[in-house]
């Protein structure tokens, strides 16, 4: 992990405790814990250096935010389902990068996707509203001390 300090100097910041890979390998609570123990850690190490670390725990994967950033999806999903489901990337992102095309671009047409999703960051507020609202709130709250 690399944290950008007020200088603009990169520092390497190394994980306080193995951040699962999957995940359904841990249970929200513990994805809370690790980034609360990452957000201690990089508060001690930057020290009183102008900058601060940012992260939220997003219960949704990746997958799901760029698939909200998309105003192409299938007319037969029905957002909620896509939300709710244990497993967003093979139910429905890989769907939706094959038939984009995508699927066989740089990271399994992430690069692609996400990019267009970035341009509908609105669309991604309004349908993930509870992760995306923490986090601005989060860096809105740093920018006022």
């Amino acid at each position: 992990m690399i944290v950008v300090t007020g200088d603009r100097r990169e520092r390497e910041l190394a994980p306080a405790a193995p951040v699962p890979t999957d995940a359904h390998a841990a249970p929200a609570a513990g994805r809370a814990w690790v980034w609360t123990r990452l957000q201690v850690k990089a508060t001690n190490y930057l020290g009183d250096q102008r900058c601060v670390f940012f992260g939220e725990n997003a219960w949704q994967e990746l997958e799901v935010w760029i698939l909200a950033g998309q105003r192409d999806l299938p007319r037969e999903w029905v957002w909620q389902d896509v939300r709710r489901e244990r497993d967003p990337k093979e139910t429905y992102y890989d769907v939706y990068a094959a038939k984009r095309g995508v699927a066989n671009a740089a990271y399994e047409g992430r690069e692609v996707l996400a990019k267009e999703a970035a341009r509908n960051y609105r669309r991604i507020r309004r349908l993930c509203r509870e992760d995306v609202l923490a986090l601005e709130q989060r860096v809105n709250g740093a920018f006022e001390k």
